[in-house]
């Protein structure tokens, strides 16, 4: 009796362990191993039941599609992309920022997925990398207010403060970011002990 509740136990154990329940967002079928990163299943129970619907919805969504061979890429992208938005919201930035990178992976000259793995980089601390992915989105839309005003954001953490004020100055005529445009370079000033220009 005792080896038969034994095995009863072994074989609950097994199929209620992660490596049995993992969705092909983890376990990547092997056509998209090479171009994608595994995204990890996280504990998403502190999250209100419609979040965490949205989240395991989106998650379902991307599993069927990386099941099939012809799926199109941009669809996918756009699915991880929103997979990363969610994940971020609820500062879950590891798994955001891995979705952004599968979504550049999937639809390389698409500004939005540079932009919002900038913005997570830059929310996690990661400045260089912020930068960089900033310098990135820039390079599809030069002209985008918000990311030329959080690249002159993480100049600014970064201690260079010629990059972060032409970027501010940049921005004085764009009428929403004009405040931001103004208090940017006495942000430099204060950072540079230049207290009289500030």
């Amino acid at each position: 009796m005792r080896n038969v509740l034994t095995g009863l136990y072994l074989l609950l154990l097994t199929a209620t362990s992660p490596q049995a329940t993992a969705d092909n967002l983890v376990n990547l079928p092997s056509q998209w191993q090479q171009l994608l990163q595994p995204v990890p299943e996280v504990d998403i129970s502190p999250l209100k039941p419609g979040e965490q619907a949205a989240i395991q919805e989106t998650r379902k969504r991307i599993d069927s599609l990386l099941e099939n061979t012809a799926t199109d890429r941009k669809l996918l992208a756009s699915d991880y992309g929103k997979l990363g938005g969610l994940y971020q919201a609820y500062t879950l930035y590891t798994n955001a920022d891995t979705c952004y990178l599968n979504a550049i992976q999937l639809q390389p000259s698409h500004f939005p997925w540079y932009y919002y793995s900038a913005y997570v980089a830059q929310d996690e601390g990661n400045l260089q990398e912020a930068v960089g992915r900033y310098k990135k989105a820039r390079r599809l839309d030069p002209d985008y207010p918000p990311a030329r005003y959080r690249l002159a954001n993480a100049y600014l953490e970064l201690d260079r403060a010629d990059d972060a004020s032409r970027l501010y100055r940049s921005l004085l005529d764009t009428p929403t970011f004009k405040a931001a445009a103004h208090s940017g370079p006495g942000q430099v000033h204060m950072s540079t002990k230049e207290y009289q220009e500030a």
